[in-house]
């Protein structure tokens, strides 16, 4: 409170130093959220001096941050809390690079020259040609590998699930919809093929990441309704690209040879 007032210019009276801490709370948060700060009429001065006081104290939430890190990783003896809340920071500071980075693409990108560009489609479609490749058509009402397809997305999908006794409440829903098409899975497929012609938009994807205290995992949320439909669409593209030999011998797995089992099963 001390350091805003001496910091205030002389005709700003000492009851305004309320506002401005309030303005002061605003923009951090608006930093930690990497939305844009901006209050339209304030004076210029108090304006630098708050961005001031938000960049000098995201320097130390920054350094603070990766110091814990550091310290979390060489094995130290760190309070449960704190690994929480630098996981926490780490996610926030991880978005708001990852926010930069798509800006900047937008900005400057694509860093694709016009020349690595031709170069890239004529090589495409030279393989292309020499495959004699057709256009894979949208999966038809009557496959006739539908069933085989979906039951495969299924056990893809139910994997996951093996080994986990406890899910939350997404788990629980989609864990009963993977059964619910087991049981009816005429009905899941024309809904799957429903959605792919018809859905323009698209539910949230909700991004945690999982720490490992060495390196953090990024585990990404869908929703359960669109994993499944995606789960049937990777099994048909890879089937149709793979008669169609769009891929070259060496990628594996294939199904031109039976995939290879472990011992114990």
């Amino acid at each position: 409170m001390h350091d805003i007032l001496d910091m205030m210019p002389e005709s700003v009276k000492a009851n305004k130093a309320r506002t401005i801490l309030q303005h002061l709370s605003e923009a951090w948060r608006c930093w930690k959220a990497n939305v844009p700060w901006k209050v339209p009429g304030l004076a210029a001065p108090i304006e630098n001096m708050i961005l001031k006081y938000v960049k000098a104290k995201a320097d130390w939430w920054t350094n603070s941050t990766y110091y814990n890190r550091e310290r979390i990783k060489r094995g130290a003896t760190v309070d449960k809390t704190l690994c929480k809340k630098n996981l926490g920071r780490l996610t926030r500071l991880w978005l708001k690079n990852e926010q930069e980075r798509q800006h900047a693409y937008r900005k400057d990108g694509p860093y694709i020259s016009g020349e690595d560009g031709v170069a890239i489609y004529t090589n495409t479609v030279h393989w292309l040609e020499s495959r004699k490749f057709s256009p894979i058509p949208f999966p038809p009402l009557n496959y006739k590998h539908d069933t085989k397809l979906l039951i495969l997305a299924l056990e893809r999908l139910k994997e996951n699930y093996a080994a986990k006794a406890r899910l939350n409440q997404t788990q629980r829903e989609e864990l009963s919809l993977i059964e619910q098409a087991y049981d009816n899975p005429h009905e899941a497929l024309s809904r799957i093929k429903r959605h792919l012609l018809t859905m323009r938009a698209f539910k949230e994807v909700s991004i945690e990441f999982n720490d490992q205290y060495l390196y953090l995992v990024p585990i990404y949320d869908i929703d359960p309704l669109e994993k499944i439909t995606d789960a049937y669409l990777d099994q048909y593209l890879w089937l149709e690209a793979d008669q169609r030999m769009l891929f070259p011998n060496w990628v594996k797995p294939s199904d031109s040879e039976p995939p290879p089992l472990l011992v114990y099963k």
